[in-house]
């Protein structure tokens, strides 16, 4: 019997996407929630992880192994508490998914609901 979860892993600074590929590449499913940025700097990065220095992956540890992830290049492990892998529940991830899709499709229209003289904390 499968006991697939989803489980957070921690990747080393900036290394998200490099990480990603190393979970992929061992055909584990993985999703790297990104959005798009509109940066001051016309050089810096447009797309940028959602959570930065996390992703997640859906996996069966029992199968997998949690030294799969603990010594994965770009990697520093799952998050875990008391040494325990924390799981996520399949309907946040669902959740964070659509709010990324949401976030991506409204583009610069967030900013249409202020107007000059609204009040704004940052």
């Amino acid at each position: 019997m499968s006991s697939m979860e989803w489980y957070v892993l921690h990747s080393q600074s900036r290394r998200e996407e490099q990480l990603l590929q190393q979970v992929l590449s061992r055909g584990i499913q993985c999703i790297l929630p990104r959005i798009r940025v509109h940066p001051v700097n016309p050089r810096a990065r447009k797309i940028l992880p959602y959570f930065p220095g996390y992703l997640f992956v859906h996996t069966d540890l029992e199968q997998v192994g949690i030294s799969t992830f603990q010594w994965m290049p770009f990697g520093t492990g799952l998050v875990a508490f008391g040494g325990v892998p924390a799981t996520v529940p399949a309907t946040l991830i669902e959740a964070i998914c659509r709010r990324v899709d949401e976030i991506n499709n409204a583009g610069e229209q967030t900013l249409e609901s202020i107007q000059v003289g609204d009040e704004v904390q940052i």
